[in-house]
């Protein structure tokens, strides 16, 4: 006899959330929906970014590059690998008071319902792409300069005649 599985707990949403979201990239819309109908009360999320993938059609890193994004917008916060956290202010709960609650406790810094709410995703994402580029470079720079004629000489006396 085969099970079906349990229904979905039903829980309490605002949908205010929508107010909150920035200029994000489609695939992080996408993931971001997705961690919204797989969450537990309370916002959190256990799936590993393959997972979360193979749900919605989308490469892993592709999957990885969405969660930084909705990361740079306090959406959503890594605990560990495999373990996300939606920020309060998006995150479902049993009841109203739960959500008045989490969202009281939480620190201003990671509050949604800000002026400067995309300014701030803006800023994290350019910061972001700089230390990015910083690294690039400093990888760059250790390397150590090619000798391509010393390199193509050593490889013809390698090939028996």
């Amino acid at each position: 006899m085969e099970h079906e599985p349990a229904p979905a707990e039903l829980v309490w949403m605002s949908s205010n959330i929508f107010a909150y979201i920035p200029t994000l990239p489609g695939p992080s819309l996408r993931v971001m929906l997705h961690l919204l109908g797989h969450q537990e009360p309370g916002g959190r999320i256990v799936a590993t970014q393959q997972a979360i993938g193979d749900a919605l059609g989308l490469h892993r890193s592709l999957v990885g590059t969405a969660l930084q994004h909705l990361q740079f917008a306090n959406i959503v916060f890594k605990q560990s690998n495999g373990v996300y956290w939606l920020n309060p202010m998006v995150a479902s709960f049993r009841s109203p008071v739960e959500a008045i609650e989490a969202i009281a406790a939480m620190d201003e810094a990671h509050r949604l319902d800000q002026d400067d709410f995309e300014e701030r995703y803006q800023n994290a994402l350019r910061a972001h792409e700089q230390e990015k580029k910083r690294k690039a470079q400093t990888r760059q720079a250790s390397k150590s300069p090619v000798d391509l004629a010393s390199r193509r000489r050593k490889e013809l006396k390698a090939v028996p005649d």
